[in-house]
């Protein structure tokens, strides 16, 4: 049996959510890394632009890759006996994100609960250090197993060392997209209740429910039924989930912004900068009914771009360009897309 699958021409519309057309010059799939550095160290694979993908729940091919797609397919955890309150998993990186978070909330652990229905793997997680409802990845993340697709190595590296910032990381720079395979990772989750139940609306799907603030199984039931109301379905309604991040100002622009929009939320960071929601500036703008060739805002929720069956990924582009423009030109704000785009450029 072959430690790798290996195919020509793949046809990519069912490797993203958006499930917009492409194509890229090669995929491999495998659990093998050493049998990948093997096979990439000879033609047809040799010097080929290279790009990791998960489940593509956060990448738009805005046009074909001429290059090698990377799966890493490996699944599994592996729980760590708890000391002092904490509980160690490592996770191998082609496990699915929410079996996680679900596993841990069950054993009853407090870290994930509102990281929960997130879509993709477990290794596209530290990519873009993910975030949700009040939490990041990067609070419980310890480690980050990696594969050097260069030197054929593995390698190591602590939290700190991953440069994670808001759905940032030094994975996700151009430097590291085609050198890093990142093949599991530990995660510290503790057994000490610290519900986190600030964000808007949450601690009131939490009382609808019935559920209790002590118990993170049912943070993340609360969380999940809040995600399901807000946003569309990829299953039914292709999309990438938010495609714009949430601009963050400075504290003296935010202001200013308020004169012109008195309802503007604001979360203040920890800089003094101040995080407003990208939402509330395109629907500012009278672009929630925006519709594109074959693609259209969603009407659920201002963030998220929907396609139709057979759209392209370049028609999906131009759409969230005019949303970009349309926000810059009144408020002086550029948005910037939050899932990657592969076959395209984002000027």
């Amino acid at each position: 049996m072959s430690p790798f699958r290996l195919c020509a021409r793949p046809e990519l519309s069912a490797l993203s959510y958006m499930r917009t057309r492409a194509r890229a010059a090669w995929l491999i799939e495998t659990e093998h890394v050493e049998a990948l550095a093997e096979a990439l160290s000879v033609p047809p694979l040799a010097g080929l632009p290279r790009l990791v993908l998960g489940e593509g729940s956060n990448v738009l091919f805005a046009g074909d890759f001429p290059g090698l797609l990377i799966r890493f397919r490996k699944r599994g955890l592996r729980w760590r006996e708890a000391k002092q309150g904490v509980t160690a998993v490592e996770v191998a990186a082609g496990e699915r994100w929410d079996r996680l978070v679900w596993e841990s909330v069950r054993r009853g652990l407090w870290g994930l609960e509102n990281l929960v229905s997130i879509p993709g793997t477990v290794g596209a997680a530290p990519v873009q250090n993910i975030g949700a409802y009040g939490r990041e990845l990067h609070e419980v993340l310890e480690e980050v197993e990696l594969f050097d697709l260069e030197e054929a190595r593995h390698l190591r590296l602590k939290a700190e060392e991953c440069d994670l910032g808001y759905r940032s990381s030094r994975f996700r720079r151009a430097s590291g997209q085609d050198r890093w395979l990142i093949t599991a990772i530990r995660l510290r989750l503790s057994s000490e209740p610290a519900p986190r139940l600030d964000y808007p609306g949450l601690r009131e799907m939490l009382c609808a429910l019935g559920g209790r603030e002590d118990d993170p199984a049912h943070i993340a039931r609360a969380v999940a039924a809040l995600r399901r109301r807000k946003l569309p379905d990829p299953a039914r309604e292709p999309n990438l989930g938010s495609f714009f991040k949430n601009p963050v100002l400075p504290a003296d622009r935010y202001q200013a912004l308020r004169n012109e929009l008195p309802a503007l939320p604001g979360w203040p960071q920890a800089d003094g900068t101040i995080k407003v929601p990208a939402a509330f500036l395109i629907e500012a703008c009278g672009l929630k009914t925006l519709t594109g060739r074959g693609c259209r805002i969603s009407p659920q929720h201002a963030l998220v771009i929907v396609s139709e069956p057979g759209a392209e990924g370049g028609a999906v582009l131009d759409l969230a360009r005019r949303v970009r423009d349309a926000v810059l030109a009144r408020f002086q704000v550029e948005l910037e897309p939050e899932p990657a785009i592969v076959g395209g450029s984002w000027p």
